[in-house]
């Protein structure tokens, strides 16, 4: 197998540098070799496939630009499209994981990351560098790929002034196909030489606009971390939706974050106010509060968060919240515990009434499909004093193709186990706003015959 690769990379070198890849005086030659990626060459990313009818999928070779190319024996290759030759690049030196021409400019940059055990998690290839008449960097790019050698993020920078002036971040799916663009610009810096603020864009695989955020008052800390910024969030129309203020320690962790949200009108529609963190020795959320407030400022409700529990991968095992209302008096209190595989497990709610216990809720027994949604559970109901007073058993959840609740059975019972309901419904549908409209239902016996069936409506 060695050896057929072997002879087909010297064969593919022989053709290319001794040969016009295109009929002179019948057309030009391709302006680039192929579309590949940077990074090494592999089924999703092929290489020189507009100039050879089976192209090149061997990783050993490396697309550090657009037409350079770093081959299985580590030469670097260029491609002259006036020419139609590719040719040796002579005097490339190499120090450490950089690729430097014959006039010391870096060209290109390998850089693998690996865990403490030594496996390797990323690859990540610079590359497209760009030199003024000064020799000073314009632009570069770089592009990541994980363990498994898969394209997930490609980076395009320019500079003005060694300072980022635009940046092009694409994310990549499974499949190695474009699943969504981050632009980034209107840059501003401080007399430091750093960031002040820029604006990002979110577009989908067609170039299509899904929001923007402009960041302002960037401020930092003495150790360079951030300290504080603004920003504002904005639809797909540019109609703005929401702004927020952030602040952090020291050591990158939020210290209080304010959200005022607008209505359609473009004006204020209320604010929530987050403050009181405390972090755990691994940076992780032990508990923090929040305030709402109405347009006019006023209280309308408040929240603790506490009791945060971590599993060892980071992951959140458990944490409870209590809610008051604009006076200060309870609401209520919930807990929540969660699988390690981030699903919830139980949640158990008390209701409150005049600042007193008016009942509690207890759901169990989660099982979910595989798009991680929830087809059954147990809901248990308790009275004032903790007396069971429900049972309720819901089944075979379904979801329609947006992802909305289709079709579920439930089973009911009594407090003390007995029997009480059996309804199936289906055929839910919604308006464009996501708002139940109708269904089917089905009433059951305990012994699951048909006793009664109907349409609801709104």
């Amino acid at each position: 197998m060695c050896m057929r690769i072997g002879a087909k990379v010297f064969i593919l070198l022989s053709f290319l540098l001794t040969a016009s890849l295109w009929p002179r005086g019948a057309l030009a030659y391709p302006q680039t070799l192929d579309e590949a990626q940077l990074g090494p060459a592999s089924v999703n990313n092929p290489f020189f496939g507009f100039v050879v009818d089976n192209p090149v999928t061997d990783s050993s070779w490396i697309k550090l630009a657009e037409d350079l190319y770093q081959g299985p024996t580590e030469s670097v290759y260029s491609y002259d499209p006036d020419t139609g030759r590719i040719n040796k690049l002579d005097g490339v030196t190499r120090i450490g994981d950089r690729i430097y021409d014959s006039q010391g400019r870096l060209i290109g940059r390998i850089v693998e990351y690996y865990d403490d055990e030594g496996n390797l998690i990323r690859t990540r290839i610079y590359g497209d560098y760009e030199y003024d008449s000064e020799g000073n960097i314009i632009g570069y790019s770089f592009t990541d790929y994980d363990s498994e050698g898969n394209l997930t993020r490609r980076y395009d920078y320019d500079l003005e002034d060694g300072r980022v002036e635009s940046l092009r971040v694409t994310r990549y799916d499974s499949n190695g196909d474009v699943d969504r663009y981050y632009d980034y610009d209107q840059y501003t810096y401080g007399p430091d030489g750093r960031t002040t603020g820029y604006r990002r864009t979110d577009l989908d695989a067609d170039g299509e606009v899904l929001r923007s955020y402009e960041y302002s008052n960037i401020t930092r800390h003495p150790n360079g971390r951030t300290a504080s910024y603004d920003r504002m969030d904005y639809d797909s129309d540019g109609d703005i939706i929401r702004s927020n203020q952030y602040s952090f320690d020291d050591q990158g962790r939020v210290d209080t974050r304010s959200v005022t949200n607008y209505d359609e009108s473009g004006s204020p529609s209320g604010t929530q106010t987050y403050d009181n963190y405390s972090y755990n020795e691994d940076n992780k959320v032990l508990q923090y509060d929040r305030e709402d407030r109405d347009a006019s400022g006023s209280v309308t409700a408040s929240y603790e968060y506490r009791n945060y529990a971590y599993y060892p991968d980071g992951t959140t095992a458990a944490y409870s919240s209590t809610q008051r209302d604009g006076a200060g008096q309870l609401v209520a209190d919930n807990s929540y515990a969660y699988s390690s595989d981030g699903l919830l497990a139980t949640r158990n709610r008390t209701v409150y009434s005049g600042g007193v216990v008016d009942r509690s809720y207890t759901y169990s027994d989660y099982t979910y499909d595989m798009n991680r949604r929830h087809t059954s559970f147990k809901l248990e109901y308790f009275d004032s004093g903790g007396t069971p007073t429900q049972t309720l058993y819901r089944s075979d959840e379904s979801y329609d193709g947006d992802g909305r609740l289709e079709s579920y059975v439930d089973k009911r019972y009594d407090g003390g186990g007995s029997f009480s309901s059996w309804y199936d419904y289906s055929d839910r549908t919604y308006d464009s706003e996501g708002q139940l409209i109708s269904y089917d239902w089905v009433r059951r016996d305990e012994a699951g015959n048909v006793i009664g069936s109907g349409t609801w409506t709104r």
